[in-house]
This record gives C-alpha cells, structure tokens and sequence, in this order.
C-alpha cells in the first residue's frame, strides 16, 4: 500500500480514459466538487507517473489509526495552513477548499477562503481543477443544513452510504473528465478575491 504501487495500476482497465492535468510550476492545485474520494485529481495527477504532489487532507483522517499511516504513505498532510505552506516551499500541493461541508451537500461551498490567503502568503498561484464524472450514486440525507453545520464545525460527514459500482464501494466505470483553468493569481483583499475565484470557477 505504497504511492508507487498504486502509481503503476493501469486505472484506464477501469475507467476506460484519465484525462491528465498538466502542472508546469509549483502551485497550489484546488479541486472541486469535493466528491466521495476525489478520483479525478488523484488519478489524474497525484497517482500519476513522478508526481511529486502532496494532498492535504483532514487532520481527523491523518490521525485516525492505521488509516492516517496509509495517508502519510500516500503522499497526504493535513490540511492546515502551517502544513501546506511547508510543503508549497518545494512541490505542489493539492487542496479540496470546499471540504466536508461540500462533500455533504454535493453543492460548492464558497465561505471559506484561506486557501487564497496560503496562496498570496506564499507567493504561488492556483491551478483550478474541476471533475464533471460522477463515480458515485447519492442517496438523498433529510437535516442538510444541520448535517453541513457539523461538517464545517467538526469536519464529519453524515450521510448515507454513497453507491458505486452495482451498489458497492468500488467507483463506476466511467471515463474520468477533468477541467483544468487557467493559473489563478491572488493580488488583492482576499474576501474581493474569494468572489472573484468563484466568479472565475463558475465561467466553466
């Protein structure tokens, strides 16, 4: 269970075709929607031949047993800005800045915005990246706004288990589609600069 063995997996078995996403300067790589696992960017850059990518994640994950030592193996750190700053010093990281909150509601949550300020902090730009493929049937939850107040105070996703591939874990065999924008540059206020990345996002 070592990031180059899950790099030499041939994926596209599976999925039939991967789009790629192309990094050609060290940046900030943010990913959306959230989604179950984040296949796309996984697949299509962090497991991908040579990346050096790291992924930040919840701290809870990092920290549960067993599972928060694969994580650390499979390149992970958690998701904090003193974490991603020490690892923007010498590679690319990727961040999901919608987090549990998005995961939750399956719909973009824009309140947060330190992810700008780590960008502008380290002098880096963002390199948006958004999937279109769903891997995942989700069963509608009753208490959404309840269920996303816990996601964004206590980073814990309640919800009913997602159905994949005839009904189990494994995703469904559909070609991963990813979008990847233009480098983002953060210049100004960062909360005119939260709706601006939003605006940017959305002209999709």
């Amino acid at each position: 269970f070592q990031r180059k063995n899950l790099e030499r997996i041939q994926y596209k078995k599976w999925f039939g075709a991967i789009d790629k996403v192309e990094v050609n300067e060290r940046c900030l790589i943010t990913f959306h929607p959230h989604g179950i696992l984040c296949i796309g960017i996984l697949l299509g850059l962090h497991f991908q031949p040579k990346s050096t990518t790291k992924f930040a994640v919840s701290e809870i994950l990092l920290n549960m047993p067993l599972i928060g030592m694969y994580c650390e193996k499979l390149g992970c750190i958690p998701a904090t800005e003193e974490a991603i700053c020490n690892a923007l010093t010498s590679t690319s990281v990727i961040l999901c800045p919608g987090g549990v909150p998005e995961l939750v509601s399956k719909k973009q949550y824009t309140r947060r915005f330190g992810f700008l300020k780590i960008a502008k902090k380290m002098n880096v730009p963002i390199l948006p990246v958004f999937c279109t493929t769903e891997f995942y049937y989700r069963l509608p939850c009753p208490f959404e706004s309840f269920r996303i107040y816990i996601a964004k105070e206590f980073g814990i996703p309640i919800m009913l288990p997602p159905l994949g591939w005839y009904g189990t874990w494994l995703p469904m065999r559909t070609p991963v589609k990813l979008q990847t924008f233009k480098l983002f540059y953060v210049k100004n206020d960062l909360i005119k600069e939260q709706q601006r990345y939003y605006k940017f996002l959305n002209e999709k």
